[in-house]
């Protein structure tokens, strides 16, 4: 429903072998597919981040970390809020385009940073919640392992024909 602020956001990297064909072609293309939530399954959005963009996210966010508390928090809110607004106005007034996939990445990173890693190779089929209020304490929850190939989060899943 446009109009409405989001008021919580997940942000999911799905297993290979979850993936939905428009999450396969991402990662065929050498992206890593991502998809958001706002405020639950009715609102989805769907991007691919480029692993360069993800190494900065990662460079930044572990700079943020170790620094003040509040500036983190007061960077997590902004961001937020960018991504809320865009949802909530429909992408009418994205001064770029890219910049609610660059938040959506941005935000993303930065809880995986909370919890300890450090660089995209890192990154395992997971999910991150935030909500409004209580931003500076995002929950996390990592996707059962089933053997997942870590190369398969930026190809097609093997066996695919």
């Amino acid at each position: 429903m446009p109009g409405k602020d989001v008021d919580m956001i997940i942000i999911q990297v799905s297993r290979p072998q979850d993936r939905m064909e428009a999450e396969t072609a991402l990662a065929a293309q050498g992206l890593l597919p991502i998809t958001l939530f706002a405020d639950g399954p009715e609102k989805a959005f769907l991007i691919g981040a480029k692993p360069d963009d993800l190494k900065s996210a990662f460079a930044s966010s572990t700079v943020l970390a170790a620094g003040y508390g509040a500036d983190r928090l007061a960077m997590r809110m902004r961001v937020f809020n960018g991504i809320s607004d865009a949802i909530r106005t429909e992408f009418k007034y994205l001064a770029d385009p890219a910049d609610f996939p660059n938040d959506v990445a941005l935000l993303f990173v930065e809880a995986l940073v909370q919890v300890g890693l450090s660089e995209p190779d890192d990154i395992t089929p997971c999910a991150v919640r935030f909500l409004r209020a209580n931003l500076d304490m995002p929950d996390f929850e990592e996707a059962p392992d089933d053997d997942v190939d870590l190369r398969t989060l930026t190809s097609a899943p093997s066996g695919e024909a």
